[in-house]
């Protein structure tokens, strides 16, 4: 969120200067000053306004408290050009340059609009040894009107900052809120790839849900969530198909058509001998499962699918379940189609490994209206054997990757396949249609054996 703060020096500077006796005496214009260390470029304030207007009232509350900063400095130019220390600085302004709270700005405001219309309604007043000359103290005694215009400049720019962040994110810090409400454990880190949008859509659900603006959302996935990514071991994989060998005595299939996002589990030798398999689920459940919940066991009302087997073979209602076969846990029922804009869509399913000895194996469950028996629903298991794995424990299963495929007209075709740039809306949504797709392409790929 520290992007925004830079439309914000944009503005103080450039008030400066209209007000400076000259260029050469601003202290913006003096290279390690700073104002010059923290001034953001014009394309991130622009990137700015643009997150800020995703949120109409936050964008007009830092506005808002914009128009205040501009004001404060307008009359500290005023009044610094007389005056040689803040403490002769008019009541009133020292009373606000200070906010405990955006309310305390937002308030100010009529007072600010009175003084900068009327300068005499706010005379300079000698701060005693009170509140106010404590306040005062924060500005050292400076040695020329420049220096003192940057330090008074440049208090106003941290106390800008204050309000601005109390804004967006309440009373707690932005630090406090994510300590609280985003605790990475193990293996359940989020890891989207820098300027991945279609991630960044499907992860935001789990944010909207819980009332907290875009804002929010870019900081966090900024300074939290890129700081976990694995570049080298995010891939982008071919359309040719491959076995990469066992993992844990499980052949590993390539992922084709599909792109993949790595996660920083920390000791990774530690689950390398442990069989990869995949979990599909909706989006939104997927981000509190990436965001430190992990997998777990559902509750009975929150089993739609995939329950068949829990009773007779864990002795319980549910499981957590999780398969070898990337097909499966990509079948619209488990992982439904995300839409990300006009006739496109987006798919997340879960990358994995799996404690060895602490599954339970069966056969496809999914009833026939879903997919047909008959038809293998990923080809490197032709016959459906084997392809469900049933867990009792969230802690025996690790998510270390996030992969996402695209539909629609417009996504490429090099990364995700021809058959994913047919699908459309159809009469009934793009599940159906590409259900219906893919039935008929792995129908006649086993029947020619490919």
């Amino acid at each position: 969120f520290n992007y925004g703060f830079g439309r914000v020096y944009h503005m103080i500077s450039h008030l400066y200067l209209q007000h400076a006796q000259s260029a050469e005496a601003c202290p913006f214009a003096q290279p390690g000053t700073y104002a010059a260390q923290h001034c953001r470029t014009t394309a991130a304030a622009h990137r700015f306004k643009d997150l800020t207007r995703r949120h109409e009232s936050n964008y007009a509350e830092v506005q808002a408290a914009c128009c205040m900063a501009e004001m404060q400095v307008l009359m500290l130019c005023k009044h610094a050009q007389q005056r040689k220390h803040r403490r002769n600085l008019p009541a009133k302004v020292v009373s606000v340059t200070r906010p405990s709270s955006a309310t305390t700005l937002i308030q100010a405001r009529p007072v600010l609009v009175q003084a900068r219309a009327d300068p005499k309604q706010c005379r300079p007043q000698t701060a005693r040894a009170s509140t106010l000359g404590q306040q005062a103290d924060d500005i050292p005694r400076a040695k020329s009107q420049s220096e003192l215009l940057h330090r008074a400049t440049a208090t106003r720019i941290g106390h800008m900052r204050h309000a601005a962040k109390t804004l967006l994110f309440g009373k707690e810090s932005p630090a406090q809120f994510l300590q609280k409400c985003v605790h990475i454990r193990r293996g359940t880190a989020l890891n989207p790839q820098q300027g991945e949008e279609v991630l960044v859509d499907l992860v935001s659900q789990l944010f909207h849900s819980n009332d907290c603006d875009d804002d929010l959302l870019d900081f966090h996935l900024e300074e939290n969530i890129k700081p976990l990514l694995l570049p080298r071991f995010t891939r982008i994989y071919s359309l040719q198909p491959a076995c990469y060998g066992d993992r844990g005595g499980v052949p590993y299939f390539k992922p084709v058509g599909w792109r993949r996002f790595a996660i920083d589990i920390g000791n990774f030798s530690e689950y390398k001998a442990w069989p990869i398999a995949y979990h599909g689920t909706k989006s939104k459940n997927a981000c509190s499962i990436l965001l430190g919940s992990g997998l777990r066991c559902p509750s009975e009302s929150e089993v739609a699918h995939g329950s068949a087997g829990a009773k007779r073979l864990l002795g319980q209602d549910t499981a957590i379940y999780v398969s070898p076969a990337l097909g499966v846990a990509a079948h619209p029922v488990y992982s439904p189609l995300h839409c990300t804009g006009t006739d496109t869509w987006a798919q997340m399913v879960l990358q994995c490994r799996v404690k060895p000895g602490s599954y339970v194996v069966q056969d496809n469950t999914l009833a026939e209206k879903h997919w047909p028996k008959h038809i293998p629903m990923d080809l490197n298991y032709p016959d459906n054997h084997g392809v469900e794995w049933l867990l009792r424990d969230g802690a025996d299963v690790i998510v270390y990757g996030v992969l996402i495929r695209q539909f629609g007209v417009g996504v490429d075709k090099t990364i995700y396949g021809d058959l994913c740039t047919k699908v459309h809306p159809g009469e009934r949504g793009p599940e159906y249609v590409w259900t219906e797709l893919l039935a008929r392409e792995n129908q006649q790929r086993s029947l020619l054996g490919k």
